[in-house]
């Protein structure tokens, strides 16, 4: 059902991603269409005043030119008149005549370079030597069926992005909850709190309805059964916590890991302090499951969960050079995961009783989803692995090869104040942060000791983690991501 819900949820959030995203291609465009008619009229205007100024200028030398000629052309015929009335007038020798005749033929060859020259400048005066307009001065209007081509064009152009987004990949669902903080959470989805209101709204009064409902009856259930364990005989109650102890609690042997380290065994989590690493894994990755006047206490797995991701996310960066992402909390992550209708995976945290109640296995569909964004988005992620019936030596196995781990245990209740003892006690997860064989101390990052470690020894983790919780995944359960290796890139 979670993995339905999340690929509907995903198919959503494309729809609304790429319908956005053509909104606002198209309205680039048409601002692009503006900004380029705008200049176009622009450079028009300018071309236009520029051609003014460049047509006058052409217009004056080509009068001068002209001039230039219709002188040239004079002188010439001045000097043929010359020569004829030298030669009507002088006398007519046989030298006389070679004079006039040279005279004759000067007066020729000046009045046809005259011109030569007035057409040659003729058309230097056309050309202007000016360079010609790369696009024509027009104010007019685009015809009606320009307008309708344009708008095909702007259509094919918005349906092409639209067909070619569809085809890139689908991890942006659960995206930028990891590229800037807090937004990166609301990314993580990609799905804003109003895509959610509609649904919300429609609903949240029937489940609000149906949660006020519940409580009572839980409420009066509880302090029946507790009213009814009171009046109870002693020895029938311890009886029947006798009989629940044997039902759920682990009754195997207790060992120490077989493959011991010599000393200290922590998470090699990457930028860890050589000097105090135990105070470097409890300040970056410790997170508090009661932020003030949070309105649920079930946000053990939510947060046991987002430590893991954390830890995985700076594994990540430092192992293939993935961009370094910025730790998630439990209100920014929550808050994104509340916003959506899936309930199949977490009830938002302000619903009575079952609030914030992420169970392991719904914790591996986010985990995966998680792991399917970063591959998608970086080219590497990591493997989920939530198995059951594992050892110490798989825990100190995990330890040694930097897998982050979340074991998934139950603690023990007493029939006489706490109900839960008929399910299997009061179910919690942790994440695994190192063992000290000297003491034979595990140190773990507890959701609810938000303050320090805490401490188990081998018993006491075996007696916690061997005890079977009727919701929970059986015995000696726990979620293991492993990161990609370097041969896993697309």
């Amino acid at each position: 059902v979670g993995a339905t819900l999340a690929d509907w949820q995903k198919k959503r959030e494309e729809e609304a991603r790429r319908k956005a995203e053509a909104q606002e291609e198209k309205r680039a465009n048409t601002e692009k269409r503006w900004g380029q008619k705008k200049a176009e009229d622009a450079v028009r205007q300018r071309w236009a005043v520029e051609k003014a100024a460049e047509e006058m200028a052409q217009s004056r030398t080509a009068d001068s030119l002209r001039w230039a000629g219709l002188a040239s052309v004079a002188q010439a015929q001045q000097a043929q008149d010359k020569a004829a009335f030298d030669h009507r007038m002088g006398e007519h020798t046989g030298e006389q005549d070679k004079v006039d005749a040279w005279k004759g033929q000067q007066a020729d060859a000046a009045r046809w370079a005259g011109l030569a020259a007035m057409e040659k400048n003729k058309e230097k005066a056309n050309s202007g030597g000016g360079k010609p307009l790369a696009i024509p001065v027009s104010n007019d209007e685009p015809k009606w069926w320009e307008k309708i081509t344009n708008a095909a064009v702007d259509a094919w152009q918005s349906t092409k992005t639209i067909v070619s987004d569809a085809f890139i990949a689908t991890g942006n669902g659960i995206s930028a909850i990891y590229k800037a903080g807090r937004q990166q959470t609301t990314d993580f989805l990609n799905v804003t709190k109003n895509q959610a209101l509609g649904f919300w709204n429609d609903t949240k009064t029937t489940f609000s309805d149906l949660g006020e409902t519940i409580k009572k009856s839980s409420a009066d259930s509880s302090k029946s059964l507790i009213a009814t364990f009171g009046e109870i005989p002693n020895y029938v109650t311890t009886g029947l916590n006798n009989f629940f102890s044997y039902q759920y609690d682990y009754h195997g042997p207790v060992h120490p890991p077989t493959v011991t380290p010599a000393s200290q065994l922590l998470m090699p989590l990457p930028g860890i302090s050589p000097t105090s690493p135990k105070d470097y894994i409890l300040k970056n990755y410790q997170i508090t499951q009661y932020p003030p006047q949070w309105p649920s206490r079930n946000e053990c797995v939510t947060t046991a969960t987002i430590q893991d991701m954390n830890m995985m996310q700076d594994i990540l960066s430092s192992k293939f050079g993935v961009p370094q992402l910025h730790h998630m909390d439990l209100p920014t992550f929550t808050n994104a995961l509340d916003g959506q209708p899936l309930w199949a995976l977490r009830p938002p945290a302000n619903v009575p009783i079952i609030g914030g109640m992420l169970p392991p296995q719904s914790a591996t569909a986010v985990l995966e989803g998680h792991s399917m964004w970063l591959r998608e988005t970086y080219g590497y992620g990591y493997t989920v692995k939530l198995t059951s019936y594992n050892t110490v030596d798989d825990l100190i196995e995990n330890l040694q090869n930097g897998y982050p781990t979340s074991l998934h245990i139950s603690q023990s209740v007493d029939l006489h104040t706490d109900w839960r003892a008929i399910i299997g006690g009061a179910p919690h997860t942790v994440t695994l942060a190192g063992y000290d064989s000297n003491t034979d101390h595990w140190l773990i990052l507890d959701p609810a000791n938000s303050s320090s470690y805490t401490e188990w020894s081998t018993p006491e983790l075996m007696d916690k983690w061997g005890r079977q919780f009727l919701f929970y995944p059986p015995r000696f359960a726990m979620t293991t991501l492993i990161p990609d290796s370097m041969d896993a890139s697309p």
